[in-house]
């Protein structure tokens, strides 16, 4: 896990978009997915939000399924990018560590 620190107007954006530019000028094999819990953030990155992702409902959390989808897309993924971290409560974290557990 890396963590990427800065308060805000940072350019903490502009470091996510470094590393998207650096993995395809180097044809990096590592692959790697954006994400952002708020949508807005997530069109500013290039990415999608964690929700629509891991395929969880906005909704009251229940209980957590892995699809046959979600396998798909978490075998081509090396690691995931959170932009605005912050802005992610641990229950959200929480249900973003069973999805990915099993």
């Amino acid at each position: 896990m890396q963590y990427v620190r800065g308060v805000a107007r940072t350019k903490n954006t502009q470091i996510i978009k470094a590393i998207q530019d650096f993995s395809m000028k180097t044809k990096n094999e590592q692959k790697f997915r954006i994400v952002a819990y708020n949508a807005n953030v997530a069109l500013l990155v290039g990415g999608t939000t964690i929700h629509s992702l891991l395929s969880l409902s906005t909704d009251k959390p229940t209980i957590v399924s892995k699809s046959s989808s979600i396998i798909n897309i978490w075998s081509t993924i090396d690691f995931m990018i959170i932009d605005e971290i912050s802005m992610v409560i641990c229950n959200m974290l929480d249900r973003m560590h069973l999805k990915l557990q099993k």
